[in-house]
């Protein structure tokens, strides 16, 4: 399978390619007032508002580095009503794609509460690298949150038929 290699600090994280829609860089966000402390802001995505997070922010408990390779991974997200929402995740480090099966990813024995997206960790030549399972990025209220706006889009089309 092939993934998407982004580096939160010295670590480096992987996701699924086939997940990401699009890799773009870093635009101004719209802030989003009294959300998540990890929730970067929205963007306009081809007419569309995407909401952001911030990985470093999730993961560290900083920004991300404004760096050139500090990019948005816009992600497939599927949210608990079915739908498929767009999320962006910002991340350091974006530049790079690797293949490796799932069985390479071998349980790190370590089960943190607040990091359900954090799955196995592999080795190659560049040393360890840890799955991200793009699907568990956020809480289920936190999703709701952020896109709710796009669910009460939805309803108008859903009473038509």
């Amino acid at each position: 399978m092939l993934l998407l290699v982004f580096h939160i600090g010295n670590e480096r994280y992987a996701i699924k390619a086939s997940n990401v829609v699009e890799v773009v860089p870093q635009v101004r966000l719209k802030h989003i007032p009294l959300a998540a402390s990890y929730v970067a802001g929205a963007f306009d995505y081809r007419g569309a508002p995407v909401p952001v997070i911030d990985l470093c922010q999730l993961f560290e408990q900083r920004p991300c580095s404004a760096q050139m390779s500090t990019r948005i991974m816009l992600i497939r997200f599927p949210c608990a009503d079915g739908h498929i929402r767009l999320l962006g995740a910002i991340a350091e480090q974006v530049t790079e794609t690797m293949q490796a099966e799932p069985a390479e990813f071998a349980d790190a024995g370590i089960e943190i509460s607040e990091g359900p997206f954090l799955g196995g960790i592999a080795r190659d030549e560049a040393g360890l690298i840890q799955y991200v399972e793009t699907e568990r990025l956020l809480p289920e209220e936190v999703a709701r949150e952020l896109f709710a706006a796009s669910e009460q889009a939805d309803a108008p089309q859903a009473a038509r038929g």
